[in-house]
Parts: C-alpha cells; sequence; structure tokens
C-alpha cells in the first residue's frame, strides 16, 4: 500500500516519505505525488497495533482513539484505510470498532485519580512516586525536566488595575511575598512561585480580565538557562518509539494528561485548598527531580502555555504596559433540563 504525506499530521512520518519516497499515487488520496510503501513503517505500526485491544464495552473505535490521543492522521477517512489494512497485516481479527487500551496501560490513566484520593485523604508529605506505586518501576521517571528554556526567554503576567490605581511598577508585577501569597494549582500557601504565559494575551484570559479592566502587563526574560517539566508536549510517537519502549512512551504521555487536565483546570469561587493539594504535590516532585519549573496547556485562551517557575528571581520584569480591554466575547454550552 502506497501511502503519502498527505495522509497524516505527523510531521516526522510527513518528512520520512517526502526524503525517501519516490513519485506515485497514494492509495488514500488518489493524489499523485512522493508515496512510501507502508511496509516501510512496519515496525512502527505493529508496536502502535500492539498497545490496543478489543474492548465490547468501549464506545470509542481505533481511529477515534488514536486521532484523539495522537493526532497521528490528516484525517479520519486516512486513519481508517491505513488502519484497516495494518490490522490485516499485524494484528488481523482485532474489531477497530470498540477498542481500548491494553490494561497496562489503562492502569496508569487510571493512577492519577488514586494518587489525588490518597493526597487527599491518606498521606500527603510524601514525595517519592515510585515508593508509592513499586509496581511501575518507570513512574518516578516520568516526572522530570525535558524543555530547556534559554536565557533571554520572553515571558508574560498581568495584572488587573484596582480602581484608582494608574499603574503597577516592575517590583509589583512579580510574585507575592510568602506571607500574602496564597495556595494555588501549583504552590502551596506560604510558598511563592512565578506564573507566567507564552504571550500576552493568554494573561488576560488567566486573570479574568472583564469589559473595561485596565490590566498591567509585565514582560518578563529569563535570567538564566531552566530546565523545565513539560505537561503540554506534543509528542510524535513515530520518532519516540524509535527511542525507547512504545508502551513507556504512551504510559508517560497519558500520565501526564491527566494531570496536565487538573493543573490547567480553571479555578472557582469554590474551590478549596483541598483540591490543590496533588498538583501542588506533582510540583514538588518535579522540584526535587532537578526541575526549574513546569508549563501546561492553557484552558482558557486555545494556544496558550502556562509557565510556573519554582523560583521567582529566575527571570525579571523588564518591562510594564497598561491597556483598557474593550471587548469580551462569552461563548456557552450546555442542554436542556
Amino acid at each position: 500500500m502506497n501511502i503519502s504525506a498527505l495522509c497524516f499530521n505527523d510531521e516526522e512520518i510527513k518528512n520520512v516519505i517526502d526524503t525517501v519516497g519516490h513519485n506515485g499515487i497514494c492509495e488514500c488520496s488518489g493524489v499523485e505525488t512522493k508515496v512510501l510503501d507502508i511496509d516501510f513503517f512496519s515496525d512502527f505500526f505493529s508496536d502502535l497495533l500492539s498497545v490496543y485491544q478489543e474492548c465490547p464495552t468501549s464506545k470509542v473505535s481505533l481511529t477515534d482513539i488514536i486521532q484523539r490521543d495522537w493526532n497521528l492522521f490528516n484525517s479520519t477517512n486516512d486513519a481508517e484505510k491505513i488502519m484497516r489494512f495494518c490490522i490485516i497485516k499485524y494484528k488481523p481479527g482485532l474489531n477497530p470498532e470498540h477498542v481500548s487500551y491494553i490494561n497496562d496501560i489503562l492502569d496508569i490513566i487510571a493512577l492519577w485519580d488514586k494518587i489525588k484520593y490518597n493526597l487527599q485523604n491518606k498521606s500527603r508529605y510524601f514525595t517519592d512516586l515510585g515508593r508509592l506505586y513499586p509496581s511501575d518501576p518507570y513512574l518516578a521517571d516520568f516526572i522530570i525536566p525535558d524543555e530547556h528554556v534559554v536565557k533571554g526567554r520572553k515571558f508574560y503576567r498581568s495584572r488587573v488595575l484596582p480602581d484608582r490605581k494608574a499603574y503597577y511598577q516592575k517590583k509589583d508585577m512579580g510574585c507575592p511575598p510568602p506571607e500574602k501569597n496564597s495556595s494555588g494549582r501549583a504552590n502551596p500557601i506560604g510558598i511563592s512561585y512565578l506564573y507566567l504565559c507564552s504571550d500576552r494575551d493568554t494573561t488576560f484570559y488567566e486573570v479574568r480580565a472583564r469589559y473595561m479592566d485596565r490590566v498591567s502587563i509585565g514582560e518578563f526574560t529569563t535570567n538564566k538557562d531552566l530546565d523545565i517539566v513539560n505537561f503540554a508536549t506534543k509528542v510524535s510517537l513515530y520518532v519516540s518509539s524509535h527511542d525507547g519502549d512504545i508502551v513507556k512512551i504512551i504510559k508517560r504521555k497519558l500520565f501526564l494528561r491527566e494531570i496536565a487536565k487538573d493543573l490547567s483546570k480553571p479555578l472557582t469561587r469554590y474551590d478549596t485548598e483541598l483540591e490543590y493539594v496533588p498538583t501542588q504535590f506533582i510540583c514538588e516532585l518535579c522540584k526535587i527531580n532537578k526541575a526549574d519549573g513546569i508549563c501546561f496547556e492553557s484552558s482558557l485562551h486555545k494556544g496558550g502555555v502556562n509557565y510556573v517557575l519554582f523560583n521567582g528571581n529566575d527571570a525579571d520584569c523588564t518591562d510594564v504596559s497598561a491597556i483598557s480591554i474593550d471587548q469580551v466575547t462569552i461563548n456557552s454550552s450546555g442542554k436542556k433540563h
């Protein structure tokens, strides 16, 4: 079966096809372009299928779960054509309409809820995942720095200006002092972390800026190289599978994804400090593993990434500007009861 880069979203697979492919007709799109026989990727697709199992109670198909978690293919149609071919070659008899991950991976996906329960209700001040869950020897390696932020990188932080205050100075834009610091998703009460964003617009969403609010925006510059645990990382499953056990790679990605959901969950007026304990625990574990901070996707602004630096002195506020919010768009969702 000849496939082309047009079939995929994974940039690394696309690059391989464009580099070593030959002219021909893509059997998915019908387009004449650079193509490569799917057998070139036989090890990858065989390994990929090995992490899924038939599950009659599952409501998702093989292509649904692959696209949801890995965004591997350009379209559902391409995914179905290629995976049907691969099933025949590498896992005959698998019903692709109702699948789940194998139990080893499902256990890791469920593990975060177990950790949260234990931290909130049983044992709190215990930052060794390996000892907590010795059944998985790799678990302690999941929370390790995997992004390098170079000295001089720009980040942003906003504060809503109260009435009658014209502006904030640079010294006002950093971490609050420990005695004034309340609990957050990342930091316990009394411990100050520096919350930053990858771009200006995301900061407005994160501080819940409203119509006619005046906002001070601080531009921060890192003053040293930093090692970050990236909970927002986009994994090329194809490249990653060459570097090690695909099951371990998938387990780490999906475990971090479950943590990221809680890290990026918007704060509400009904939150209690108890709800923050699990993610505070994870940040403490990151610090123990020599990380300078973490990053995760903003749930309030699509495409935005939030950064938390454990040492507020690792980035300097180099500029402050003030703006007024002159437009707010509100979207809603729900159903009738």
